[in-house]
């Protein structure tokens, strides 16, 4: 009998990480179909050139915004479990922090707005400042819950958001198709997203109590660390940059599709983040169960990249055009180059969670700092000679560095080897047998769906017919949290 409430209440680690993966999980998988279905559309709708001034106008606002927030939000959660402080106060500091923080951003964000040239840019501009202000509160709420292990309001308004964004933004394109009517149905959506995240959550969020300067000193002390962010997310987004100055806002457009398929097929994983991240914050102080915990999450995150990094790239044609429109082609080479960070993000990932947890944010911030400024310096080199092909190739290459230097780091922080080669050779070998089914349906008349679906069959199929551990593991795991004796 499936005890449905073990979906809601708190009785172990292992049942507390499947509870919230199942609440973010059923949430956000159905969200990032919604948003990626929109995304799909408004490329269509927009064009290459379109849809790249959007995306360059939206890493432009979110620029300012890095500053907004200096990891305060994960600090909260952090924090929240090892109840080093009074709780209610905790959230008091955090919030007032994270407001002042948002203010200056969008200031910031109001005297650049006087020097921006480009009248699309201008167009969408104040509505996306806003809409970075809104998402400012929106994720300090988000912490609160998850800091409350209450992932199941989370999901609740994540769903309301994906379905306003998705539906005003289709009949919004639809009537009147432009840039501001899509960045106006993103905003609507945000502001959904905060007002029931409030509600949800308001029996958890306690009044504003004051706190003394050396509290707060105390706070940004802990979190200084991500200072560091505002320089690495310049850095990070350099390839979005550097094409459009060095390019132009149509092959923008033409990379950032292959961009936005990685990180709907990215979001996978962080769902799981998200509910993985407090449980291994409560283990600070149990290094082998810690280890043990990242090993198999390691473990899972690899069974699953392994076949989307083999079935992306032989489908890749069909994923961009098919997806996107003919117009999209230039895009289908780097996105293939693309498809390599999912292995290794998906690691990496799991990697940085583990650090932070440990408080080891400083040396982990510097890593990443330097991955980001290799990154910079390649695309800047790589567009030029390679244009978007060159911008993947940087971006992959800094990825892979970063991985090496943080594994390196996890490694010595617990001790021990964290990812654990065995379970590769079942994965490789389901995956050689899913390729070869899906070469021989790609040529085929069939729906790019159907061919995915019977790949992930065959690869599924061939595990269990090896009897791969891990996939018995999270089976025996998921039978055992939701049934009741």
């Amino acid at each position: 009998m499936v005890n449905l409430r073990l979906l809601f209440e708190h009785t172990s680690p292992k049942q507390v990480v499947l509870k919230n993966t199942f609440w973010l999980t059923l949430a956000n998988v159905i969200a990032r179909a919604f948003k990626f279905f929109l995304i799909i559309f408004a490329g269509r709708i927009l064009g290459p050139a379109g849809y790249g001034t959007f995306t360059y106008a939206f890493s432009l606002v979110g620029l300012f915004f890095m500053f907004s927030d200096l990891g305060l939000s994960l600090l909260l959660i952090r924090e929240y479990q090892k109840k080093d402080f009074e709780r209610e106060r905790l959230i008091s500091m955090t919030f007032s922090l994270k407001l002042i923080l948002v203010v200056l951003a969008a200031i910031v964000g109001i005297i650049f707005y006087r020097f921006t040239r480009d009248p699309l840019v201008r167009s969408i501009y104040p509505i996306l400042l806003f809409l970075y202000v809104v998402t400012g509160l929106k994720d300090f709420l988000t912490a609160v819950a998850r800091a409350e292990q209450r992932m199941e309001h989370e999901g609740a308004a994540s769903l309301l958001e994906a379905t306003g964004v998705t539906i005003l933004g289709i009949a919004f394109l639809t009537r009147a198709p432009s840039l501001p009517a899509f960045a106006f149905a993103y905003l609507i959506g945000a502001v959904l997203y905060t007002i029931y995240l409030t509600i949800g959550i308001a029996r958890f969020f306690p009044p504003l109590r004051s706190f003394t300067l050396a509290e707060a000193k105390r706070i940004l002390t802990l979190s200084y660390p991500f200072a560091f962010g505002v320089v690495i997310g310049l850095l990070l987004t350099t390839d979005v940059f550097l094409i459009k100055w060095l390019k132009n806002a149509e092959l923008v457009g033409q990379y950032a599709v292959g961009s936005r398929i990685i990180q709907f097929l990215s979001g996978i994983l962080s769902v799981f983040l998200a509910a993985f991240f407090p449980v291994l914050s409560g283990l600070t102080q149990e290094r082998q169960r810690a280890a043990a915990m990242v090993r198999r999450a390691i473990s899972a995150a690899l069974m699953f990249a392994v076949p989307v990094l083999v079935g992306g790239f032989l489908l890749s044609h069909r994923l961009v055009t098919g997806l996107f429109s003919d117009r999209y082609q230039p895009g289908v080479a780097s996105f293939q180059i693309l498809i390599l960070l999912i292995p290794l993000s998906y690691v990496t990932s799991i990697l940085d969670t583990l650090l932070f947890a440990f408080n080891e944010q400083v040396r982990n911030m510097k890593i990443t700092a330097i991955a980001a400024t290799a990154n910079a310096v390649l695309s800047f080199f790589f567009i030029i000679r390679f244009s978007i092909v060159g911008a993947a190739a940087a971006i992959v290459l800094a990825q892979l560095l970063n991985f090496l230097l943080t594994h390196r780091l996890a490694k010595h922080v617990l001790g021990v080897a964290l990812v654990d080669l065995a379970p590769l050779r079942a994965y490789l070998l389901a995956s050689v047998i899913m390729a070869l089914v899906v070469s021989a349906l790609n040529p085929l008349t069939l729906s790019t769906a159907v061919i995915v679906l019977a790949g992930a069959i065959i690869y599924f199929l061939v595990l269990m017919a090896v009897r791969e551990p891990t996939l018995y593991s999270l089976i025996t795991v998921g039978r055992t949290s939701v049934s009741s004796s």
